[in-house]
């Protein structure tokens, strides 16, 4: 099928799947702190506080235990983390330095866990699990259990990153069970996605389900509907994974209603659009339409322009898979107006796709060559983005072996010759990575340069098409004209010399008392009306008003030769100041005469408007009538549309049929004036 590349994969913008893996189970200690930091702060401080980062540094100015002070400073730095983390780093520079001179082994954990933070939003995943594995050797001395499972939940979370699933799973478990200990049911929640989601990336879905049907009987019982929608989104991707219709469609409306129910804007649109994916899988796409639709809409109205923007790409490719090429233009347009650099890799692969395949459809072939080319360079960027991934993945796992290693192995002289041989080994498979992405990226090279061959061949091939659609239009025209000046020049002059003679015959019978005279003007009347028909159908073969006075004479001049008394017909003519040259304004003048005889011949209406715009860019035109209408998949193959469509093609320009039985018909035809000017 053509429009196999508009299907996108399953990712979503908005990340649905695991948005809970937060880095700190100690959101709630986290409160209570800062509620403390309020109210000392009130009571030492001057001006009122809040909990924010300008209310935290005007406490930070007055007096205050160093407990305290520890507590406003790791404040600090987790509330810059996001923002600026050079900020972030700079306030725990100030915390470690207090935290040493008070030599307390819980405050010097509490640095170590926050330092671990700004490494972790900084991408620095292996400082980030040293300095985390730190503070848990502290955390298990001291015997702080929520501490501790801060610090295993942080430790699993970056092995998650790092793509090493097996010790995730480990820490991740030692974390379910310390929060059952402390019946502490969110964090319970929590972990519960996490292995679940670990166990997908494992392919252990068995497993899976069973956590995340867990974690969707505690939030059932604790009336917990986000959690709730969160466990059966889930268990949704579970059920794709595993290829089960049934509860792939179950799951995923589950968790849109769960959503729904809490006003979760972004989750709510996110289970739209995984919706109208698993429609779009079973080839239902009047379904697949419907979620997107709603999943874009939802986005629109919370101000997600980016996730707004991947949903309206996938209703554009639905419709491309219809051939409904009006309504996927709407959405494909839309996309294209807010494409910019910081556009998502998965919503360009879907949008080029789908324009490739809706140009195709319109037999416009240098804007499908054109975005074919987009879509392969997006290809080429997603599977380089891939490889680096992985090899980077690869290198950081090196680094944080590397360096537990170096900690763990520091004060042990004895195995320092072992360690250098796993170092070798790890630089050797450094370098089996490097030398992999090496002859990717030669691949993607000679890809593209296949690539580059199969578009020069279509770029002659539709050269040759548009060349042989010119001479056949331009033969039709000199056929036209020859066929003017015989009408005109022959049969007309015939005409006009046999109406002379009869004239003579008639003037001298009148003088004669001819009987019948009557029969005699009748057939001077019968010639008089046969040298105007012929005189009519000159000029409308190779109209002089349209070589002498342009375009828009030429269609006035054509329509005012048309019985008013049947037909109305209102004519508006905007931006037609200056010629658009011969053959263009041949062309768009033959394309409004056919529509106005289809009018005549076949609408039965009794009043048509047309109107011609002209502007720097591109000349509109529109054809409606008040008559029956026709249906345009039944009429679509006539000849009168089929020659519209052929010079519309010939200029570059598209054409739409708004029509139905018993409601008129409107033609619009949009012609590009630049780029039919760069073609020709």
């Amino acid at each position: 099928m053509l429009a196999g590349r508009c299907c996108n994969d399953n990712s979503t913008p908005s990340g649905r799947r695991n948005d809970q893996r937060g880095l700190s189970f100690g959101t709630e200690m986290r409160t209570i702190l800062k509620r403390i930091v309020v109210i000392v702060s009130l009571l030492l401080a001057t001006g009122r506080v809040w909990g924010n980062a300008d209310s935290l540094l005007l406490a930070l100015k007055g007096t205050m235990p160093d407990s305290i002070r520890l507590t406003v400073l790791s404040d600090l730095c987790f509330e810059y983390v996001h923002s600026n983390p050079d900020s972030a780093f700079y306030y725990w520079q100030l915390q470690d330095r207090l935290a040493q001179q008070l030599a307390i082994p819980k405050y010097t954990a509490n640095a170590l866990n926050d330092l671990a933070i700004v490494q972790y939003y900084k991408g620095q995943y292996s400082e980030a699990l040293i300095n985390n594995k730190r503070a848990l050797a502290i955390r298990r001395k001291i015997g702080d259990k929520q501490l501790l499972m801060s610090s295993l939940n942080k430790i699993g979370l970056i092995y998650q990153e790092l793509g090493n699933y097996e010790q995730a799973t480990a820490y991740h478990l030692q974390v379910l069970q310390l929060a059952t200990e402390l019946n502490i049911p969110a964090n319970v929640s929590l972990t519960l996605n996490n292995l679940s989601y670990v166990c997908q990336h494992m392919r252990q879905y068995a497993h899976a389900r069973q956590y995340s049907h867990r974690q969707l009987a505690m939030a059932q019982q604790a009336a917990d509907t986000f959690q709730m929608g969160v466990a059966c989104s889930a268990l949704q991707g579970i059920a794709d994974a595993e290829s089960r219709q049934d509860s792939s469609r179950y799951y995923g409306e589950a968790a849109y209603r769960y959503f729904k129910q809490v006003d979760a804007s972004l989750e709510m649109a996110a289970a739209s659009n995984d919706l109208g994916l698993f429609y779009r899988r079973i080839h239902r796409n009047d379904s697949a339409i419907l979620w997107y639709r709603r999943a874009w809409q939802v986005a629109n109205e919370a101000g997600a322009e980016g996730d707004a923007g991947f949903y309206a790409a996938n209703i554009g490719s639905a419709f491309v898979d219809q051939m409904r090429l009006d309504s996927a233009w709407h959405y494909l347009a839309m996309v294209q107006k807010h494409i910019g650099q910081d556009t998502k890799p998965s919503v360009l692969k879907t949008l080029y796709g789908a324009l490739e395949t809706y140009y195709v459809l319109q037999n416009q072939h240098d804007s499908a060559i054109r975005y074919m080319e987009l879509y392969t360079d997006v290809l080429d960027t997603i599977y380089a983005s891939q490889i680096t991934a992985q090899a980077n993945e690869l290198l950081a796992r090196y680094n944080a072996d590397k360096m537990e290693q170096h900690i763990t192995m520091l004060d042990k002289q004895t195995q320092i010759q072992q360690l250098q041989i796993r170092n070798k080994n790890m630089i050797i498979v450094a370098m089996l990575v490097l030398v992999v992405l090496a002859g990717g990226i030669l691949w993607l090279v000679w890809q593209r340069r296949q690539m580059q061959a199969e578009n020069q061949r279509r770029i002659e091939q539709h050269t040759q098409q548009q060349k042989a659609a010119r001479d056949i239009i331009a033969a039709e025209e000199l056929e036209r004209q020859r066929i003017a000046r015989e009408l005109h020049d022959g049969i007309g002059q015939m005409f006009s010399a046999v109406k002379l003679n009869l004239s003579g015959i008639a003037h001298r019978a009148h003088d004669k008392g001819w009987p019948d005279e009557q029969l005699l003007d009748k057939t001077l009347q019968i010639v008089d009306e046969s040298c105007r028909e012929v005189r009519t159908i000159s000029h409308q073969m190779m109209p002089n008003v349209l070589l002498k006075l342009g375009l828009a004479a030429a269609i006035r001049d054509f329509v005012n030769k048309i019985d008013d008394e049947r037909l109305k017909i209102s004519l508006e003519t905007f931006g037609l100041n200056q010629s658009l040259g011969a053959e263009t304004e041949h062309i768009i003048y033959r394309i409004i005469q056919e529509c106005v005889n289809n009018v005549i011949k076949h609408a039965g209406a009794t009043a048509l408007y047309i109107q011609l715009h002209k502007d720097d860019e591109s000349i509109t035109v529109t054809v409606e009538d008040n008559g029956c209408g026709f249906d345009a998949a039944v009429a679509g193959d006539g000849v009168g549309l089929r020659s519209v469509r052929a010079r519309v093609a010939y200029l570059n320009g598209k054409v739409d049929y708004d029509t139905a039985p018993g409601r008129g018909t409107l033609v619009a035809v949009y012609i590009p004036l630049k780029q039919y000017e760069t073609t020709t």
